[in-house]
């Protein structure tokens, strides 16, 4: 059973970032150049996935096509940059995460999927 996404409340009632370990998630070493990707699950309809990585390598994902890395000069594109801190994406049910790194250091990537509201089959 996937793990619903909810924020902890903190003690003066706002959102704080207390998520439970999660029941679904996908990891995988990266290998230079090489994109890598895996299928949303369609169990539900949304999704979070919260990604965290090796730090201070580059690494490219898209939930929209295919990710790839930056050339010279700007270029159209729905990859993203991770930063050095985790983030999270909505992603729907069949969305496809792709990933991909130049980095030769063999960067680790890691993502947790949670349930997103409205949690619906």
């Amino acid at each position: 059973m996937p793990t619903k996404y909810l924020m902890a409340r903190d003690v003066a009632g706002y959102n704080g970032f207390g998520l439970p370990f999660s029941l679904d998630g996908r990891k995988t070493i990266l290998v230079a150049n090489t994109e890598q990707h895996f299928t949303i699950p369609s169990t539900y309809a949304h999704y979070i996935a919260i990604v965290t990585h090796t730090q201070n390598v580059d690494i490219w994902v898209d939930g929209i096509g295919t990710a790839a890395i930056a050339g010279a000069g700007f270029s159209s594109s729905t990859s993203v940059l991770l930063a050095n801190e985790p983030m999270a994406f909505f992603m729907d049910a069949g969305d496809v995460f792709s990933v991909i790194s130049s980095s030769a250091a063999s960067p680790v990537v890691c993502v947790r999927l949670y349930v997103a509201p409205p949690y619906t089959n």
